[in-house]
């Protein structure tokens, strides 16, 4: 998760990679990430047996996960010390703690955010990992509305931006 969005700054600013901490391997990866998308095809199958709702995040984390809970009546939690994050994420993120909801909030992911009932969660990582696609619990599907985000350190995070919008008001 937010891979594309670092390796975008890091094609649009040169010198970013050095502030993050990072190595040319690691610049690279992100670039890379950003050029050369990914998508999880292999989850299909098992998004159609085990999730209630499912969709891509194409315009951050936080605005997708709102309009996924959304659509679905309810609210939901991010635990961001549970997001899977590549090795060079986190070596930036270490190095640029502000970097957070720069990840939480870009966009182009291609990732997958899916809600799956707990009890069918271990059958869908089985599932998943059988078709070599990793998947994380990031939180929970709760009553209400909108997304709440808990730091690394347990405590509320305060998102400013949530991520693109196509169409602003």
């Amino acid at each position: 998760l937010g891979d594309s969005t670092l390796g975008l700054r890091l094609r649009q600013e040169a010198g970013h990679a050095t502030g993050m901490g990072l190595d040319v391997a690691g610049a690279r990866w992100l670039v890379d990430r950003y050029l050369r998308p990914q998508p999880r095809l292999g989850l299909a199958p098992h998004l159609l047996s085990f999730a209630t709702a499912a969709m891509d995040v194409s315009d951050g984390l936080i605005k997708d996960c709102g309009r996924l809970a959304r659509a679905s009546g309810f609210g939901a939690t991010i635990d961001s010390a549970r997001l899977p994050l590549s090795d060079p994420a986190r070596t930036a993120l270490r190095h640029q703690p502000g970097l957070l909801e720069v990840l939480i909030a870009g966009g182009d992911d291609y990732e997958v955010l899916a809600a799956v009932a707990p009890n069918q969660a271990e059958a869908f990582r089985g599932a998943a990992a059988e078709s070599g696609v990793a998947v994380a619990e990031i939180g929970r599907i709760v009553e209400g509305n909108g997304v709440a985000v808990t730091g690394a350190d347990g405590r509320p995070f305060e998102v400013r931006r949530t991520g693109w919008d196509h169409f602003p008001a």
